[in-house]
């Protein structure tokens, strides 16, 4: 439903970000197929067994690595490596556009990551916060008011780390 409302709002290219440790995951790799959905974010998990699907159906795939993808700053399931240590790093060792993700939350932030070589950014808690996002205006006042020692990183020993709000 979500799908078919974005394309009755946009003729532009959107999204779909695939969390690949939902129990539904697969149902829902193939549903952009159906759909014919643009672009497909993955988070959670490796895309390698819809790669070839999401292509074929001529999906543009950008996949979030957190080891060497996504800093630390992030909310959600994030990283070890700082936003600014890292992205230089997978600029250089890549041959494809780099978006940066973790801890960018305003216009510095996205000139900062252009300055470090990405063509463009992921944001993701920001829009926690944005008026269209249906999250209950207690959580998004939290966020909002949330300083920097507020958060705290649980799930490192069970190899899937997360920044959450105390």
């Amino acid at each position: 439903a979500q799908i078919r409302k974005a394309k009755e709002l946009t003729d532009k290219p959107f999204g779909v970000n695939v969390m690949l440790m939902q129990d539904n995951a697969d149902e829902i790799a193939h549903l952009v197929c159906d759909e014919k959905v643009p672009v497909v974010t993955t988070g959670a998990g490796s895309p390698g067994k819809y790669i070839e699907m999401w292509k074929s159906h001529g999906i543009k795939v950008i996949p979030v690595v957190p080891s060497v993808a996504e800093g630390m700053e992030s909310g959600g399931h994030i990283g070890q490596t700082t936003t600014m240590s890292l992205v230089p790093q997978v600029v250089d060792a890549v041959n494809i556009p780099v978006i940066a993700a973790g801890g960018i939350g305003d216009g510095r932030g996205i000139a900062a990551s252009f300055m470090l070589g990405a063509v463009g950014v992921q944001m993701g808690t920001r829009f926690l916060v944005s008026n269209e996002c249906n999250v209950h205006k207690n959580y998004k006042e939290k966020v909002l008011k949330a300083k920097d020692i507020e958060t705290e990183v649980t799930g490192t020993s069970t190899s899937h780390p997360v920044r959450v709000l105390r």
